[in-house]
């Protein structure tokens, strides 16, 4: 594996582990269980809901197909 294979699934396990804690922590056990979307002072879904958004699209991006170093070979 070269070192773009081992930076890509470096950036999926933590880009997963984003989309857990975010998507996860904060939205469903942060958001429903705690009862977070009903205090004014505490209510942090819309951040949450950005970054899982964020790290979604991220993601998205990093595992599209033919995304290589520019001049590498495509195998």
């Amino acid at each position: 594996r070269d070192a773009y294979d081992r930076a890509r699934a470096a950036s999926t396990v933590g880009l997963v582990m984003v989309l857990l804690l975010f998507g996860m922590g904060f939205l469903a056990i942060g958001g429903e269980w705690f009862a977070m979307w009903q205090s004014s002072d505490w209510n942090g879904l819309d951040a949450a809901a950005r970054n899982v958004a964020l790290a979604a699209f991220t993601l998205l991006v990093v595992h599209l197909p033919g995304v290589r170093r520019a001049g590498a070979e495509q195998t």
